[in-house]
């Protein structure tokens, strides 16, 4: 601004044309944002089209395997991976496939439903394989606990499969499938 003062030797000519090309900027600015996130809105007919187009330019780099077509946002190949990862996991969020025990002072064990915060400590240490629960005995257990829930009968109450989070004596966290 004060290099066009020395241009225009008026203070306020500048303020006057940077009010219009401020105005200006803005609305170059929505457009450019509008045309964007429209683009994100494109029809099945034209991405399959743009999938065609590029296959005959032979970009195949431009296409990617991982990515279903039908996805709107453009993913790379890794942030796809995480995204069907963290789908996945949410799975594990069900409500009683995750409890926590505790010991009263009375001798008595209690078992509750976990905290998303305990739930989170559960699963990154068993997907970083810091507990001798593998991935795929999770997943089985999950699986089996879903099908039991939804015989919805009261004798699978006690049978259901699930995952208990215990602390020993030094609050490190101690994980198990139970049933």
């Amino acid at each position: 601004m004060i290099g066009i003062i020395n241009y225009l030797k008026d203070p306020e000519l500048v303020f006057y044309f940077m009010n219009i090309l401020r105005i200006k900027r803005n609305l170059y600015i929505e457009n450019e944002s509008r045309e964007f996130h429209c683009s994100m809105r494109l029809t099945m007919r034209d991405r399959w089209s743009n999938a065609r187009e590029l296959r005959s330019k032979g970009l195949f780099n431009m296409m990617t395997s991982m990515v279903p077509i039908t996805c709107p946002i453009p993913f790379s190949h890794r942030e796809w991976k995480i995204n069907s990862k963290c789908i996945r996991e949410i799975l594990y969020f069900r409500k009683g496939f995750m409890k926590v025990g505790y010991d009263l002072d009375n001798g008595i064990s209690v078992r509750k439903e976990q905290t998303i915060r305990e739930k989170n400590i559960c699963l990154n240490l068993i997907m970083n394989k810091y507990t001798n629960i593998t991935r795929r005995e999770l997943e089985e257990a999950c699986f089996d606990f879903i099908l039991f829930e939804e015989h919805d009968d009261e004798i699978w109450d006690d049978d259901d499969p699930y995952v208990m989070l215990e602390y020993d004596y030094d609050s490190q966290p101690f994980i198990s499938i139970i049933n």
